[in-house]
């Protein structure tokens, strides 16, 4: 059986107490349906693809970039390395403020489940 991946890895603090974890589905994805798109002529699988809106002709990943459109066809071109710059560093960390009641919390939140788990396979060893 192969290990859950992690929807997220960070680090959990609580006080002035932070620990590496990671968070894992509690529930699998393998028993849910999934369709494929289909060539209604051939029946055959079709994939999306990347399209110049202007030559219709496929555009490879290396050769995209994403972009913030200031005005009509006026784009601000943004290069992966700038998103990850202005990324917050708190996105890595969850920090417990408080704890509430159950019945506080919308149960949106509550749809799918998750576990928190240690990051580290070692065991915890007191400090010297």
């Amino acid at each position: 059986m192969v290990a859950p991946r992690a929807a997220w890895k960070g680090f959990l603090k609580v006080g002035s107490v932070t620990c590496g974890v990671k968070i894992i589905g509690a529930t699998s994805e393998a028993s849910r349906i999934h369709f494929k798109i289909l060539n209604r002529k051939d029946g055959l699988p079709v994939k999306s693809a990347y399209v110049d809106e202007a030559t219709g002709e496929a555009v490879d990943a290396e050769d995209q970039v994403k972009g913030f459109e200031i005005d009509t066809d006026d784009y601000v071109r943004i290069e992966p390395d700038e998103i990850k710059k202005l990324k917050l560093t708190s996105a890595h960390t969850l920090e417990v403020g408080e704890f509430v009641e159950l019945g506080d919390i919308d149960t949106r939140y509550l749809e799918k489940p998750y576990y928190l788990i240690l990051r580290t396979a070692r065991r915890p060893r007191p400090l010297k």
